[in-house]
């Protein structure tokens, strides 16, 4: 069951882990959405032990209190999902 999205930021070479967002989504319909992005293996640098990982076509906009030393966004919540190529996802946002 999905229970947060991890965050990613660009960095040289790729993405790092940006931190985490469990609040703002509509579990059941992004899991759906996720589904046929599914990999092996991580896709971003850093980040912790076990999750599920998707191919990165999807931009999660969020809003969040600060930022940590190394990064890594604190208490956020998702406000806006845009998919490759610009296709709108706010079915997903509750």
């Amino acid at each position: 069951n999905l229970r947060a999205i991890l965050l990613g930021r660009r960095v040289k070479g790729g993405l790092a882990y940006a931190g985490a967002v469990e609040f703002g989504f509509c579990r059941p319909e992004l899991q759906r959405a996720l589904e046929p992005l599914h990999v092996r293996g991580p896709v971003l640098a850093g980040a912790p032990g076990r999750a599920r990982w998707t191919r990165p076509e999807i931009t999660v906009r969020v809003r969040y209190s600060s930022l940590t030393e190394d990064g890594r966004v604190r208490a956020a919540t998702v406000v806006g999902f845009r998919g490759k190529g610009s296709r709108a996802l706010s079915f997903i946002l509750r």
